[in-house]
Order: C-alpha cells, then structure tokens, then sequence
C-alpha cells in the first residue's frame, strides 16, 4: 500500500515537472507609459479653405457654428499581456486618456474640454493606427452626453521583442 502511495506522489511529482507549475516568467505582462502630443481642429475650416463639417459646434452665446483647436498631450497605457496556455499572438490592452487635451473656440475664444478615457483590445504588432471618437464641451459646464465630437488618430510602435510602447503620435480631426 505505501509503495503504491509513493508511486503515485512520485508519477505526480514528475507529471507537475514535465507540465510546469507555475506561470512561465515569459508570460508576465508588460506596461508602458507614454504621452502623445496631439493637436487638430474640429469643426469650422483649417488653413483658410472654405469646408463644411458636419461636426461644427454651436456657439452658446451666439447659436453661431464655429471650430475648436485642440491641443495637450493623451497619456497611453499599453499593457501587453501573453497568452502562455494557448500560444497565440500577444494582446495590447491599451487605456487612452484625452483628458489632457483642451480647445479653444476660434470666434468665442471659450474653452473645450473632455476627460474621455478608452480602453481598447488589439494584437501586438511592430506598428498600429488606432482611431476613435471623443465627446467634449464647454469648460465650466456639466458634459451631457449630447455634445459635439471630435476624432483622433493615434499611431502607435512598439518593440515586439521588449513588448513595450517605444512611440505615439497622433492628430484631432472631425469625425
């Protein structure tokens, strides 16, 4: 009886080696922060050309159109997370932060805010583009929901062999 006990905790034993019972130390995650100057305008026309916009906001005072200037920095975390179970290509979890952005109305000269923060999924890769939209609105105000929006174009590098962010950019538009 206890010869087949031991057998049994040693066949378990060597089973736990051979599968490993732990968490590889390749498989931790890695985290990156970066700040990524932005600016652009949404709304109104950039460098003089007559465009219409169909995200062109209202002035509160006026009820006039008129476009905003955004500029600051978004903070990018990516934390890129492996999958050592089933052996597929790394994931970038990436928390986008626009709250250090502001704009500035051209006619009203008021300022716009937005405290926008985004998660995003995507695959690890040497670079990435990724696009999403953000709410804002006037500083001083309660936002409701309802605002105009705004884009931006985030382009990302990474070194796939550290998985760390190494590079943003990125530029405001109307959406």
């Amino acid at each position: 009886m206890k010869i087949v006990r031991a057998m049994s905790l040693l066949v378990a034993t060597v089973g736990a080696l051979a599968w490993g019972t732990g968490t590889p130390a390749y498989a931790a995650s890695t985290d990156t922060t970066l700040q990524a100057s932005v600016s652009g305008q949404v709304g109104g026309s950039t460098g003089g050309t007559s465009q219409t916009q169909s995200s062109s906001v209202g002035s509160p005072a006026s009820g006039s159109t008129e476009g905003v200037t955004f500029s600051g920095n978004a903070l990018i975390k990516a934390k890129v997370i492996p999958d050592p179970d089933f052996r597929t290509p790394d994931v970038v979890v990436l928390t986008i932060d626009l709250s250090g952005i502001t704009g500035v109305g051209a006619t009203s000269k008021k300022k716009y805010v937005t405290t926008n923060e985004t998660l995003i999924q995507r695959r690890l890769r040497p670079s990435d583009t990724v696009a999403l939209t953000f709410p804002f609105w006037l500083s001083g105000t309660t936002s409701t929901g309802k605002g105009p929006l705004g884009a931006i174009s985030i382009s990302l590098t990474y070194n796939v062999d550290t998985r760390q962010l190494t590079a943003a950019t990125g530029s405001i538009t109307s959406p």
